[in-house]
């Protein structure tokens, strides 16, 4: 038993310039705090970008961002 688990494209918006970003980590929130000391980590993917002032977007793939076995 397999699934495909999809979420939809992210975007974040008027990023700064400077700092690159290399990696994007999907995480749950249990309590839905919204703070890291209760986020898990679930699965990091490689997403290298140089911000340059505007919009980010990370186009997840038609078959999903993980399978969950």
């Amino acid at each position: 038993n397999v699934m495909n688990v999809d979420i939809t494209d992210q975007v974040w918006s008027t990023i700064i310039a400077g700092d690159n970003w290399t990696h994007i980590v999907l995480a749950y929130d249990s309590l839905g705090t919204d703070a890291d000391a209760t986020t898990i980590p679930m699965t990091i993917h490689d997403f290298v970008v140089t911000p340059n002032g505007g919009d980010i977007t990370a186009v997840i793939a038609a078959l999903g961002i993980f399978q969950a076995a």
